[in-house]
């Protein structure tokens, strides 16, 4: 198993949430390397926590698709192999251009707003080389949208399958200035909607999911 000891510590407050988020980020950021093997005993003695949070994170971890059962020796992070790359953004797909499209029908004036923002913002990081506030920022937008989508339903399965996906993505490295046209997409997707155009945000979102699974702009950016 790699060294997890860059794991940020654990709070009293929301233990079983943040243990969930610390795991997540861990294997998202390849803290905990794909392919290897990861146990509770050996998470909740680093993190100082029981093993009960641990269990709790790997079930949900294990439905995402981040983790992969391993009996006895534990569970195995998930690596890049094709077939689940394939199947992580085809899901992807199909999820995102659903919430985007009833977004742009329901989403209030609030969600507007802060999309907008949240699409600007992605771009200032973008243009300021500032890969940390670039993923918060795409990280947030992705999520205000699948919020203002109106349906709870795939505002949960669509953030499982944005983690699984984005997992996937940092295992590779994306092409020179993929960022800053992945934030302009993202200013052409929340214009979409401020329009209340749903077959246009619908298809704003289908280019950008397409130029971010191949790590470089779609040929018809």
């Amino acid at each position: 198993m790699s060294s997890v000891s860059s794991l940020r510590t654990i709070q009293s407050h929301s233990v079983s949430e943040q243990v969930y988020e610390t795991i997540r980020d861990a294997i998202i950021n390849k803290k905990l390397e794909p392919g290897s093997t990861v146990t509770e005993a050996q998470l909740a003695s680093t993190l100082g926590v029981s093993k009960t949070p641990v269990r709790e994170a790997f079930i949900r971890l294990r439905e995402i698709g981040l983790l992969q059962a391993q009996h006895p020796r534990g569970m195995q992070v998930i690596s890049d192999d094709q077939e689940s790359i394939e199947t992580a953004w085809e899901t992807r797909e199909v999820l995102e251009a659903a919430a985007v499209y009833y977004a742009a029908e329901r989403a209030a004036a609030d969600d507007v707003n802060a999309i907008k923002s949240l699409a600007q913002r992605s771009l200032t990081a973008a243009l300021d080389e500032d890969p940390l506030a670039f993923r918060e920022a795409d990280q947030k937008l992705h999520n205000r949208i699948w919020q203002a989508s109106g349906n709870t339903e795939i505002a949960r399965i669509t953030e499982n399958s944005y983690t699984l996906a984005s997992a996937l993505r940092e295992m590779r490295e994306p092409s020179p200035g993929f960022s800053e046209m992945c934030a302009r997409q993202h200013v052409q997707i929340s214009e979409a909607i401020e329009r209340r155009n749903p077959p246009q945000a619908r298809d704003r979102m289908l280019e950008h999911i397409k130029s971010v699974r191949k790590g470089r702009p779609s040929k018809s950016s």
